[in-house]
């Protein structure tokens, strides 16, 4: 749940900062409002890589894939 999290926000920081940066464009702003739109999108992807960094996934058992033959009791 975590990671989910971690990643959602990570996109929405991105998101945001394009909005900025794009809104900023098409308005025909200063330059300084560009940039700071393309701040959070800078800190976004820093948070982006580190959270899929962070990421780890379980092993899935391979029991099923298992031959019934190799699982034969010891002998004594």
């Amino acid at each position: 749940m975590n990671d989910a999290c971690s990643l959602s926000i990570s996109v929405g920081i991105i998101a945001f900062g394009i909005w900025i940066a794009v809104g900023a464009i098409g308005a025909g702003a200063h330059l300084a409002w560009m940039l700071m739109g393309l701040l959070p999108v800078i800190v976004g992807t820093i948070s982006l890589y580190l959270a899929i960094r962070d990421v780890k996934v379980a092993p899935q058992k391979l029991r099923f894939f298992v031959s019934k033959r190799r699982r034969s009791k010891p002998t004594a």
